[in-house]
């Protein structure tokens, strides 16, 4: 299966075969961290206004270099218990034992940065689909459907002993 550099999604999916959305969702990562290859890593701001398709796409790489830049940061606060797979696909902060102010500081950026690249990159995604369609953009439907499925992907693929959402406020260790 596909090796995705956010530390969110890695390795093979054991728990239910992925649905045809979730795969979609995997070749989208996939499609971006192609094209990496080709642009330079600079840290995404997220879109403000609406944009075109192609700013949007320019917006989607920019944000998956975001992700693969912080992918150390992320891996460590979420084995530390300070980050959390959170409802909506977003990541949470949660109380941990911080060394310092920094690392305070960088649980915060993580999570802000993250949680805007992972927005801008399931846009695109859903998108994609909709173009596919045959049509301009996506619709509410379709968006809350790409966000559930990378929830689901997210959940499944958490490392054991990492902090999943699974009720909104209740926090449990991934596992078995």
């Amino acid at each position: 299966m596909l090796l995705l550099g956010t530390g969110c999604i890695r390795g093979s999916l054991t728990v239910a075969k992925p649905t045809a959305l979730e795969l979609q969702l995997l070749g989208a990562y996939d499609e971006l961290d192609k094209e990496l290859i080709h642009a330079g890593s600079v840290r995404a701001g997220g879109p403000q206004v609406e944009v075109g398709y192609e700013q949007l796409v320019a917006l989607a790489v920019e944000s998956r270099a975001t992700q693969r830049f912080n992918e150390d940061d992320l891996l460590e606060l979420k084995a530390r218990g300070c980050l959390a797979e959170g409802q909506g696909a977003k990541l949470v902060a949660r109380p941990c034992q911080v060394e310092d102010e920094a690392m305070g500081r960088r649980q915060q950026r993580i999570v802000e940065e993250e949680n805007r690249a992972r927005g801008v990159i399931l846009t695109w995604a859903a998108h994609n689909l909709a173009r596919k369609a045959g049509r301009r953009q996506p619709n509410q439907a379709e968006l809350t459907e790409i966000r559930q499925a990378y929830q689901r992907l997210l959940f499944e693929t958490a490392k054991e002993g990492e902090l999943v959402e699974r009720e909104p406020g209740q926090f449990a260790p991934a596992g078995p």
